[in-house]
């Protein structure tokens, strides 16, 4: 009895010291280097890497499925018309599918061109943060049973994108990758959201 009294009074003993024993303040942060700093600059900058084959690239989810690819345009306070695996024609703005060269194409930007190929842990020093999104375009996959199955909005303006599922693949969006999606959807005729804002 005697001996349980005296592990009790030290258990209570010891947990009222730790209790009002002063935590001792985190020292800040080391600041980066210049030599970090700069490797992190460089990482995000875009790098063509021709990891993947034209074979390989179908091969990835969602192309893989994909009977046909469609880029589309909507206004801005509406997300992207994709419905009951169905494009809601009514507001969509423009409409463009994508011949195999095209297909072939966004796919290597894609999965081809990603982060320059320096020290994993400099990728993530910083980050470019934007608050908005507002999409007005996106690309949408059609299956053999005319299903739009998957798809992926993209807002240009905030750098910001959205999947229909957690299975589609993106690839890494380095610095300039939205710029060159961009200059790619301009090229198959899609031109609003990706040239100045316009009522249409």
């Amino acid at each position: 009895m005697r001996y349980i009294f005296s592990l009790s009074l030290t258990f209570i003993t010891t947990l009222c010291f730790a209790q009002h024993k002063k935590q001792l303040p985190l020292p800040p942060p080391r600041p980066f280097t210049k030599h970090e700093l700069a490797l992190a600059e460089k990482t995000k900058q875009c790098f063509f890497s021709n990891r993947y084959t034209a074979a390989q690239r179908k091969h990835i989810f969602p192309f893989n499925k994909a009977v046909n690819v469609v880029l589309v345009s909507f206004k801005e306070d509406h997300l992207i018309p994709v419905k009951n695996k169905s494009i809601t024609d009514s507001l969509v703005l423009e409409r463009t599918t994508l011949s195999v060269k095209q297909t072939d194409s966004l796919t290597n930007i894609l999965y081809n061109i990603g982060y320059t190929p320096v020290r994993a842990k400099y990728r993530y020093l910083f980050f470019d943060a934007y608050q908005c999104y507002e999409p007005r375009n996106g690309i949408v996959f059609i299956d053999a049973a005319g299903d739009a199955f998957a798809y992926i909005e993209i807002c240009f303006q905030c750098h910001g994108t959205r999947t229909s599922s957690k299975a589609v693949k993106l690839g890494e969006f380095c610095s300039t990758k939205f710029e060159l999606l961009k200059a790619f959807f301009l090229q198959t005729g899609i031109t609003y959201g990706t040239e100045k804002i316009s009522d249409i």
